[in-house]
């Protein structure tokens, strides 16, 4: 289980290499709604879910990403959701704890938050590494992770406007 969710917070920064999109904003797609997810994108991402199959349950998984290349900067947006029916025999702030650990080594920032008017456990995290700054969100919801980052070369670009709706438009629906 713990592979699954360092892979979930190294997914965002391996996939870099997206297309680019120039569209409006676009509100969730059917597949985030049926994981949960309520995020507006900044334009159209490229989005994929995957069911495994293990001796514990089906892991569901979903992942979106939009690419933005702006005029002084290439901002990536994405978003993970990990359902796994082991979670249920876990404290969440624990799982929580051990999700974000691969952070830890990079981070320079952290807030421990609770989301949405359920208080579900979440942290904050801004980090810089290989000359990128990301800001992650990260938060326990029942069996699932939910995971919304944003990585760009520059810090100044995690303050602007695509940036901030994105995270504020961040949702958890049941």
């Amino acid at each position: 289980m713990q592979k699954s969710m360092l892979l979930l917070v190294f997914i965002p920064t391996i996939a870099t290499v997206v297309g680019c999109s120039k569209s409006a904003s676009r509100p969730a797609s059917d597949l985030q709604k049926s994981f949960g997810l309520r995020l507006n994108w900044p334009g159209e991402p490229h989005e994929s879910s995957q069911d495994l199959p293990s001796k514990e349950g089906v892991w569901k998984n979903y992942m979106g990403i939009f690419t933005d290349k702006g005029p002084d900067d290439v901002i990536i947006f994405t978003a993970g959701v990990m359902e796994l029916p082991t979670l249920q025999q876990n404290n969440p702030k624990d799982l929580l704890e051990s999700s974000v650990l691969p952070l830890q080594r990079d981070e320079f920032t952290r807030k421990d938050i609770e989301h949405g008017p359920k208080k579900y456990p979440g942290a904050d995290i801004t980090s810089y590494s290989k000359k990128s700054f990301s800001r992650h969100v990260v938060v326990m919801a029942g069996l699932r992770i939910y995971t919304i980052s944003v990585t760009c070369r520059e810090e100044a670009s995690l303050d602007n406007s695509k940036v901030r709706k994105f995270l504020e438009s961040f949702g958890i629906d049941e």
